[in-house]
């Protein structure tokens, strides 16, 4: 009874493993033996990038020889599988390992790639098929190189257990042979991507970041950080009263705080010609854009500008914003603006908040929508009221009896 309760418990433990690689479906497991300092990680935990940057560093920290087996694919079902006769297909590599220390991690994110730039330069990338044909030799191992071994793909005729216990006796060959000659020797095996695939259920939240558009952006766009205002914008331009649209570029941005409740931001040519200036305020919890003054050879105009404001923490976007008098248009294309009154923001922030648009909750769609219900909610009370008030027929002719008698009012 307890040998099967056993068997149970084991069962158990390798389900739940399973159950994680599901749901961690961008990661591997990763298998080291042959480590001088066991560290120790929990059996049920997913290890992300930084993690096992640290775990490995542990490992090489007396600059062994490392040599990785990588595998196309690999999951932790695979250290179960069994071949036709039901042997274990990794029989042979327990065998192997059964006297040194090991450290088996069943979900590691991306551990090739963490491992491809901790062995930086001093790497040797080989090929399986090449070592078994004669084309690639191993290098002799040295104190702190790493060497690369990318394990072949199965044959047409290959099911997997049988691909995975031809991989075993290579890797086994292979770690024997260099054992012999260098006993500092830390091996690893993991793979690219794991063998099954799930989609994944968890929510995503979008936020709006800089120049976040399926568009292409241009060009000639105003991108402005610093510790006072946020600004995104393609090309601005301006309409005077001739009606001629004119493209505003090569743009240098500057701000300054005025006081504590005004922010001040200039635009200038590369002649140091301020052409545009815009002002925010602050009042009860919002930020405000209130002016923008634009600046010719010959004249000054100062737009009021309206309805252009967020709460702190918040920006304010615009597909097409347009601020303008009788005199002149400004337009800021695909505008962001964020201005920071919070004196302490240090350094300058690198996005977006939350974006307030200038598209309102009734939008012309909605309106629409609303109008063609109203309609058809109309049409069906009224129909309905005029079946209500259809009156049948409640009295018959008896043709034994007197004759029905129906009077006008009736």
């Amino acid at each position: 009874m307890a040998k099967y309760l056993n068997y149970l418990l084991v069962y158990s433990f390798l389900s739940v493993l399973s159950l994680h690689n599901v749901i961690t479906t961008e990661s591997v497991p990763v298998v080291f033996w042959n480590i001088d300092t066991h560290k120790n990680v929990p059996a049920l935990q997913h290890v992300g990038k930084k993690y096992f940057r640290d775990i490995v560093q542990t490992y090489v920290k007396d600059e062994p020889f490392v040599i990785v087996f990588e595998d196309e694919n690999l999951s932790t079902e695979d250290f179960t599988s069994r071949d036709t006769s039901g042997r274990n297909v990794f029989g042979t590599f327990n065998k192997l390992i059964e006297d040194e220390k090991i450290s088996y991690m069943p979900s590691v994110q991306s551990p090739l790639h963490v491992l491809l730039n901790l062995a930086a330069k001093s790497k040797v990338e080989l090929k399986a098929s090449d070592i078994r044909s004669g084309e690639s030799q191993l290098p002799k191992p040295a104190a702190g190189q790493y060497v690369f071994i990318h394990l072949d793909e199965a044959n047409d005729d290959e099911d997997r257990p049988h691909l995975l216990k031809r991989h075993v006796k290579f890797m086994a060959d292979v770690y024997q042979k260099v054992q012999n000659q260098y006993p500092k020797t830390l091996a690893i095996y993991t793979a690219e991507r794991p063998s099954w695939y799930v989609p994944s259920m968890n929510p995503i939240r979008r936020r709006r970041n800089l120049l976040e558009t399926e568009q292409q952006v241009d060009q000639n766009a105003i991108t402005f950080f610093d510790e006072n205002i946020r600004i995104f914008s393609e090309t601005p331009y301006l309409i005077g009263e001739d009606k001629k649209k004119q493209t505003l570029q090569d743009l240098t941005f500057s701000s300054k705080k005025n006081g504590t409740s005004q922010i001040e931001v200039t635009a200038s040519t590369k002649d140091n010609e301020t052409i545009l200036g815009l002002l925010f305020t602050k009042a009860a919890g919002y930020w405000y854009l209130i002016s923008v003054t634009v600046n010719k050879t010959d004249s000054s105009d100062t737009i009021r500008a309206k309805e252009i404001a967020a709460p702190f923490g918040f920006s304010y976007h615009c597909n097409e914003l347009k601020i303008s008098n009788k005199k002149i248009t400004i337009g800021f294309p695909k505008a962001q603006f964020q201005p920071n009154f919070n004196s302490n923001s240090t350094p300058a922030p690198t996005a977006f908040g939350d974006a307030y648009d200038c598209v309102g909750f009734t939008s012309i769609p909605i309106w629409s929508g609303l109008f063609v219900t109203f309609i058809l909610a109309m049409i069906m009370t009224l129909g309905l009221t005029m079946m209500m008030d259809i009156k049948t027929m409640d009295r018959f002719d008896d043709p034994k009896g007197k004759g029905v008698t129906i009077n006008v009012v009736e």
